[in-house]
């Protein structure tokens, strides 16, 4: 089988994988993407063909630009029957608002399950597509490690969803350095 890689650029690159029709990985860092797809489908050969993905991309640029509230493009996951309920319930949450990992974990059926909620959320292969960035912690903020709060924050940004979580905890993109926190 071939997947085709393809970039889009919008206020960030974002790089993704299709077989022209499901998308199969998404990310911001195209070397990731790649990676991730070699472990995940070593047997797949991959190709670089944006015009195979023309579609996708077409749909991603109108969810991009708010004139799609939802982005349905269907896509190919591979993960633990546990991360495909997660990322499954993170489609569920509508533009513009939030939920936090243990309302996702109660969904689930077990508030306990809050942290491998967590989990979960940071190995989701399609970003903006699965909206991670709509899950926060109990607090508002984002419970994640100071590497991957500028993929939630640029997210946040491109979807003009940042507002619920700008008002709830009082952080903005620029006060990234700020905001780490080493355990």
């Amino acid at each position: 089988m071939k997947l085709y890689l393809a970039v889009y650029e919008w206020e960030r690159r974002i790089c993704l994988a299709s077989d022209g029709k499901t998308v199969y990985s998404a990310g911001f860092d195209p070397d990731r993407v790649l990676s991730r797809l070699q472990k995940l489908f070593p047997h797949f050969r991959i190709e670089w063909d944006p015009a195979k993905s023309a579609t996708i991309l077409r749909q991603l640029e109108e969810y991009l630009q708010g004139k799609r509230k939802v982005c349905d493009v269907p896509v190919h996951l591979r993960g633990t029957r546990f991360q495909l309920r997660v990322w499954n319930e993170i489609r569920k949450i509508p533009y513009g608002q939030t939920e936090t990992y243990g309302s996702i974990a109660k969904a689930l059926g077990d508030l306990r399950l809050s942290r491998a909620v967590g989990g979960a959320v940071g190995t989701n292969p399609v970003p903006l597509i699965i909206p991670c960035h709509r899950v926060v912690g109990a607090r508002g903020g984002w419970e994640v490690t100071w590497a991957v709060r500028p993929q939630k924050s640029g997210c946040w940004n491109w979807r003009g969803d940042w507002t619920p979580v700008k008002r709830s905890i009082g952080w903005s993109p620029g006060q990234e350095e700020e905001n780490r926190s080493f355990k």
